[in-house]
């Protein structure tokens, strides 16, 4: 779910995961009658090389222009390509790449390396808050293919606390004494962001109408975060099957407490968040 402020531009990234290799991109705002909202801003990748030789763990190119960490790159051998995402780039004497997933096959001096990233930018958005709206994007590659994707969006007055990467190193350096990849921590992050949002909005609540100065997720992060470790098989030692399962409640318990409540919650969307009231209770006794 792409979230559009009111108040502020808002960026992101896609890329076709089918591995079209992107010549032209437009991208526009579409509102729940179907009418354009808003065109955005679209810069298309610049990584275009070849591969100039391949190793165990890594394969050299011949440039490492617009190859970094995260980015995904089309690799093309023996006619059949691969999508893959980049773990790291490394300066040698042909730039050094190593790949999130290998390739399961030998990669030839010669063979394709081509950007997918599409970096898109809104300006803020003039629309009623609330969900139901899509980003249509149009991908057309130089030899005339076309691939069109939509994705969810919000129009929001906040952005929730969300999980970051550097949350993740955080938990993997103070409770597991380990170090990973900001790759690896970034999609922990985006794992944990994920069940936040589907079990909100499994109880109707949209993560969104929080106060976005409210820290209420911090818990949830926190558990989430050790919950997703532990599917990694990070984890303290014992039984994993029995620790995904005790994580999984400690994650649900947490995010129970928000939904139980309704402080700073803007059930109505309205602008005004609820503050924790005092609660009457009344108890039917006999006698």
């Amino acid at each position: 779910m792409i979230e559009l402020r009111q108040d502020q531009a808002v960026a992101f990234n896609w890329y076709d995961p089918g591995g079209l290799v992107p010549a032209s991109v437009t991208a526009q705002l579409i509102d729940r009658t179907g009418g354009v909202l808003a065109s955005a801003s679209v810069t298309l990748p610049t990584a275009s090389t070849t591969v100039h030789g391949q190793h165990a763990a890594y394969f050299d190119v011949n440039s490492g222009t617009g190859i970094t960490a995260g980015t995904h790159l089309a690799i093309t051998s023996e006619t059949v390509t691969y999508v893959r995402e980049v773990l790291k780039l490394t300066a040698n004497a042909h730039p050094r790449v190593y790949l999130r997933t290998d390739i399961p096959e030998s990669l030839s001096s010669g063979d394709a390396v081509e950007g997918l990233d599409v970096a898109i930018s809104f300006a803020a958005v003039s629309a009623d808050f609330g969900d139901g709206y899509q980003i249509k994007i149009v991908a057309t590659d130089a030899g005339g293919a076309k691939v069109t994707a939509y994705l969810g969006a919000s129009v929001v007055r906040w952005s929730w606390q969300r999980c970051a990467a550097e949350d993740v190193a955080d938990v993997l350096a103070a409770v597991y004494q380990d170090e990973r990849s900001h790759v690896f921590c970034a999609a922990v992050a985006e794992r944990v962001n994920a069940k936040i949002e589907h079990a909100l909005d499994s109880t109707g609540r949209r993560p969104w109408l929080y106060s976005g100065a409210s820290n209420l997720f911090s818990e949830v992060i926190q558990a989430g975060i050790r919950y997703v470790l532990a599917d990694h098989g990070i984890a303290p030692t014992g039984d994993l099957v029995n620790l995904l399962r005790e994580m999984r409640f400690a994650f649900d318990d947490s995010l129970r407490v928000i939904v139980a409540g309704l402080r700073e919650y803007d059930d109505n969307n309205d602008g005004e968040t609820h503050q924790d009231q005092a609660r009457l209770i009344s108890v039917m006794t006999t006698r």
